[in-house]
């Protein structure tokens, strides 16, 4: 029973992980449309 709650807790962390990194590759990439002007600044600000 112990090792299917740890199994869960850890599904879930892997998942806050997952989440934050393509937060991260997603702010990333943003910031990059931003450098070049590529992208309208209001997008930009509403991803924050």
């Amino acid at each position: 029973m112990k090792r299917r709650e740890q199994e869960r807790e850890d599904m879930i962390l892997q998942r806050k992980k997952d989440a934050e990194d393509s937060k991260r590759r997603m702010l990333a990439m943003y910031d990059n449309a931003a450098k070049t002007g590529v992208m309208d600044i209001n997008i930009y600000k509403n991803s924050e």
